[in-house]
């Protein structure tokens, strides 16, 4: 698949509300090509990382709580894919405690 095939299978659909293109990641996660599974568990790592790392102008504790717990239920449709990368995504959830 090319570049363009993976961005297009991975952009959210933004005539759709928030909530919806957010319930639409979980539920189409298991049906993305191999390189675009690979794109999107990368994605979550570095998005997962950074907010580890600080919170965003503007952002509650609350609010990436519910960021970490969203994408634990992306990450759980993707894993097997990948191992070093499920192993970092499994620690990064660990570290906030978040059951798996």
């Amino acid at each position: 698949m090319d570049i363009i095939g993976i961005v297009s299978e991975l952009t959210d659909d933004k005539n759709l509300a928030k909530d919806e293109r957010k319930r639409l990641q979980i539920v189409n996660a298991n049906q993305l090509t191999p390189d675009a599974i690979i794109v999107r568990l990368a994605d979550k790592i570095s998005n997962l990382r950074d907010l580890n790392r600080a919170t965003p102008v503007g952002w509650s504790e609350e609010r990436v709580k519910e960021y970490f717990e969203w994408s634990s239920k992306i990450a759980r449709q993707l894993f097997g894919h990948n191992t070093p990368m499920d192993n970092i995504l499994k620690d990064l959830f660990l570290q906030r405690n978040i059951q798996l």
